[in-house]
């Protein structure tokens, strides 16, 4: 059972709700112009993008209504879930445009590079909350959160899906930096990201 909080709209983005759900009306509008006949009022592909706003708007209000700490408390369970699911893609995801990316669970198709967007937030937010030390990560602090951001990170990579890859990479560094990293490791990594870009290449 969830229980609402009143205290959370005190801290609600309002702005940034509104800027969003214009956006979204915007695409909306897009697909219904781009689709519309005469004499017809909506298209299914229109339809279709309405429900989906629907849908998030639902998931955005229970997960708005749920006390983030039990996700933080079942963040490895996540993790691993969705690894299972990353390393299910080679077996039974679907093939399209050279790259297999998808699941399909009969209801919908499932992306589970999508789910370790999500996951990895949830797992180094974990880490980094209960580990911090005053004078900041050190190279060694952060091997264990490296080895987390590589396994789902490389296993995307394979599928090939680079862009998904290069943003795991992008939300894993601006977690580490948030959390606070010293200057000396912050080179570091920086360099090997730097070296880690005609592999990259090679992938795109």
């Amino acid at each position: 059972m969830f229980m609402f909080d009143r205290r959370l709209l005190d801290h609600f983005d309002w702005l940034l709700f509104f800027l969003v759900m214009a956006l979204v009306g915007i695409g909306v509008l897009g697909v219904y112009s781009a689709t519309y006949e005469g004499g017809q009022s909506l298209s299914p592909l229109a339809k279709r993008q309405l429900s989906w706003v629907g849908l998030g708007l639902m998931g955005m209000m229970i997960a708005f209504a749920v006390d983030y700490r039990r996700f933080e408390r079942t963040a490895y369970l996540w993790y691993l879930i969705t690894l299972v699911f990353l390393l299910l893609v080679p077996i039974l995801g679907s093939s399209g445009g050279g790259a297999r990316r998808w699941i399909d669970l009969g209801v919908f198709s499932l992306q589970p590079s999508e789910l370790a967007k999500i996951s990895l937030l949830l797992v180094l937010g974990q880490y980094f909350h209960r580990i911090a030390p005053i004078e900041g990560y050190s190279l060694r602090d952060l091997l264990f959160p490296g080895i987390l951001i590589a396994i789902p990170a490389g296993l995307v990579l394979l599928e090939p899906n680079l862009g998904t890859a290069t943003i795991l990479g992008l939300v894993a560094m601006t977690i580490v930096f948030i959390a606070g990293i010293r200057s000396g490791t912050l080179a570091l990594l920086a360099a090997a990201a730097g070296g880690l870009l005609p592999v990259l290449w090679q992938h795109m």
